[in-house]
């Protein structure tokens, strides 16, 4: 699906709005016609959730385990039945195991995606999505489908 005209919600925490490699994805998203909405925070989903009604889709940069737990509860903060949730990957070594847990747990979950990501060998074994497929991962997320594979192996970025 087109990304022409559609609004996209990107979640980052604040440091986040000066890595390149983050904002060359951002200006790629832009290129392709959607229209894009930046929702700095600073922990969790911090941002004004009046905004979610304006998107036709939302783009989490390196979700919390706080975060993706709290998709797996009864009354998550976003329902992802009425904006597909995009999760783009980026954890730390100490995290590794609990975000897995929370992966395999939420990648059945209608209306939740991944940003295909696996082992940085070359950042001390983070987990990190590829995020040159952005783009492509939220055309299919509007479609309702999963990019795959999702997990990649010896992921070198």
């Amino acid at each position: 699906m087109s990304l022409k005209e559609r609004r996209l919600g990107i979640s980052l925490f604040t440091f986040q709005l000066k890595e390149s490699t983050i904002l060359k994805q951002i200006d790629s998203l832009i290129s392709k016609g959607a229209e894009v909405i930046i929702l700095p925070r600073e922990n969790t989903f911090d941002f004004k959730k009046e905004y979610l009604s304006l998107l036709n889709l939302l783009v989490v940069f390196s979700p919390t385990e706080e975060m993706l737990k709290s998709f797996i509860s009864d009354k998550p903060p976003i329902n992802p039945g009425k904006i597909p949730l995009v999760f783009a990957m980026n954890s730390s070594t100490k995290e590794h195991f609990n975000l897995l847990k929370y992966f395999t747990e939420l990648i059945d979950q209608q209306g939740i995606f991944f940003v295909p990501f696996g082992i940085n060998d070359r950042e001390a074994k983070m987990f990190q999505s590829r995020l040159d497929l952005i783009s492509k991962t939220c055309s299919a997320a509007l479609k309702n489908e999963q990019i795959k594979p999702v997990f990649l192996e010896n992921h070198n970025l």
